[in-house]
């Protein structure tokens, strides 16, 4: 058996036992394929990292989109960056936005270390820091609205989201 289905097998293995846990949130995905499951307004998904064998990404879509307005999305994807840039070293999450639109943070993790456990606690993890971190963009348009920016999470001049 090469790394490649080993990584398959393993994944379908963690999904197997995920969703017999789970009571059936989410279907066993086909070979290469995703487990997506819906939890509230939030949509949660694993795969096999495709351009790095032995990792696993895990991810979360945030129910919003960000504003068309091209000032409005300057200052979010900046507020993001350095979001991302004071989380790197403290969970591994990344908040990205899609070509849709849409916020989405995910991590990627070694699928060798990745047990049934952990792999619910990444779902855990992931889907409290996307509602974490909606509640902080809602805040920010809310104090955008009222135009009182310092008000909505700003840590040391860095947006920073924390589960």
């Amino acid at each position: 058996m090469n790394a490649s289905q080993t990584d398959e097998r393993r994944f379908h293995d963690l999904v197997r036992d995920f969703v017999a846990e789970t009571a059936g949130h989410g279907e066993k995905p086909e070979p290469g394929g995703v487990l997506e499951f819906g939890f509230g307004d939030f949509t949660a998904r694993a795969f096999l990292a495709s351009r790095a064998p032995g990792l696993l990404t895990v991810e979360v879509d945030l129910p919003s989109t960000i504003s068309s307005d091209v000032t409005d999305r300057a200052e979010l994807l900046l507020a993001l960056h350095r979001m991302n840039d004071a989380a790197r070293y403290e969970h591994g999450w990344i908040a990205t936005v899609d070509d849709d639109a849409l916020v989405v943070i995910h991590k990627l993790v070694a699928l060798a270390r990745t047990g049934p456990g952990e792999f619910r606690d990444l779902f855990d993890d992931g889907l409290d820091r996307a509602a974490a971190l909606e509640r902080m963009l809602g805040g920010l348009a809310e104090a955008e609205a009222e135009g009182d920016v310092a008000a909505v999470g700003l840590e040391g001049g860095t947006m920073v989201f924390r589960g």
